[in-house]
């Protein structure tokens, strides 16, 4: 092997990333954080719908706080303060209002915690039992999330109200706490999301719920999700029922800003006469305009994607399901309509290409993105030999197979017999465009 081609293991060579749809508005405009990473923009005609679309819009001149963080936080406590009442039909499977959301903005600048207070507060106005004893905080495990939501039992009288809004303002803690041998934390969540039962098999103190309606916020940093998401998270499951939201300051106001108190409130009412006429609702479907589009969407949201950023995606059809459905609880509407639908369409947009902010073309497997790199650098194709002795002979065999398999999977890369002056020779080249 020529000596530059050892070297080419070193040199990152980017791929344009594919063009996201991206709607300026006049309130903030695309920056870019590292190379080839465009900040999503959310398409605000379609997302600022309905009262959380007001809330948002009467705060955002007086707060540094990004208003998707507000939108965002404002869209799952109401889905939360709902309960399990209201759900959307998709083939057997009910798809209630509890969604799980993760904040991702640096720790001075992200202004998450500052989005959560104006969100909390118009949750409040809108349910203040809710707010006063159904969010909490500080999950370690699956058994201490199910005796948050527990069914009596031996004894025990249990906890009536199922609704929980998990806030975690240090979501690393939780990721952490899912990779610990013997928490079942992972599970229980995955579980909860899916609204199925959630119990332990302990025989010394057994837990059980059998319709729990819980929801989640998380706030992290870009640097700790690379850190603590681990590639057992994103394929197994777990990160793929999160929505991942960046956030960051909107403006600058060093003297803060001077609400209108009195619209604030009306917002949160309002919100609180859309919760409680949705305790009413039962099944919800779409009229003839939303399955239209729906129908023309759907190819685009069930497609397999590569890498990290397709398992953090697979779940989008039922997240904009779900969306969907609490924007029109909002309208106390007794359909999703087309305006829902797009409204949760331009809320999911604004997630993926968060996720492509985050990870960009990353496949999960560090040693696959290498060796994808250097394929494109190397038109002549590489042999195992080659590729072998890249890595100085430091990798074995097992972990070059489960890159290169990678590769195959995704259709990024394959192997070639190439003619030789005696036995075809294996080597190893990117997939044709």
């Amino acid at each position: 092997m020529t000596g530059p081609l050892k070297h080419k293991i070193e040199e990152k060579t980017r791929h344009p990333r594919p063009e996201l749809k991206v709607v300026p508005s006049p309130h903030e405009e695309a920056t870019t954080l590292g190379p080839c990473a465009p900040w999503p923009i959310l398409d605000r005609a379609a997302a600022l719908h309905g009262p959380a679309g007001e809330l948002v819009k009467a705060i955002e001149p007086h707060t540094e706080a990004d208003p998707v963080g507000i939108l965002f936080q404002t869209l799952v406590g109401f889905g939360s303060i709902v309960g399990r009442t209201a759900h959307f039909p998709v083939e057997a499977d009910r798809h209630y209002g509890n969604e799980f959301l993760v904040l991702v903005g640096d720790t001075a600048d992200g202004r998450k915690g500052t989005s959560w207070g104006h969100a909390r507060r118009a949750l409040a106005l809108a349910d203040s039992d809710w707010a006063s004893s159904r969010i909490a905080r500080g999950l370690s495990s699956g058994e201490g999330l199910i005796q948050e939501v527990r069914d009596p039992m031996r004894g025990d009288d249990g906890v009536r109200d199922k609704r929980l809004l998990v806030m975690e303002a240090e979501f690393a803690n939780v990721l952490k706490q899912s990779e610990r041998q013997g928490n079942t934390l992972s599970g229980q969540l995955r579980q909860a999301w899916e609204g199925g039962e959630l119990r332990t098999l302990s025989k010394a103190s057994p837990l059980r719920c059998a319709e729990p309606h819980i929801s989640l916020i998380g706030h992290i940093t870009s640097d700790e999700l690379h850190r603590c998401l681990t590639a057992s998270d994103a394929t197994n499951g777990l990160g793929n029922r999160h929505l991942f939201v960046c956030v960051k300051r909107s403006k600058e106001l060093p003297e803060g800003g001077n609400p209108d108190i009195g619209m604030l409130d009306a917002c949160g009412r309002e919100i609180g006469y859309a919760a409680a006429a949705a305790r009413d609702v039962g099944k919800l479907e779409r009229d003839e305009h939303a399955r239209a589009l729906w129908r023309s969407s759907y190819s685009a949201l069930t497609a397999a994607r590569p890498g990290l950023v397709g398992a953090l995606a697979a779940r989008a059809a039922p997240h904009v399901c779900r969306l969907s459905l609490l924007y029109a609880l909002l309208d106390r509407a007794g359909e999703v309509q087309e305006c829902h639908l797009r409204a949760a369409l331009a809320c999911w947009d604004y997630c993926e290409a968060s996720l492509l902010h985050i990870f960009g073309h990353s496949l999960s497997d560090p040693l696959a993105d290498q060796l994808r790199d250097v394929l494109r650098d190397t038109p002549t194709g590489l042999s195992r030999t080659e590729i072998r002795d890249m890595f100085g002979r430091n990798k074995t065999r097992g972990e070059l197979d489960r890159a290169l398999a990678t590769l195959i999977r995704w259709k990024i890369a394959e192997p070639r017999h190439v003619a030789t002056g005696g036995r075809p020779a294996e080597r190893w080249f990117l997939c044709e465009a």
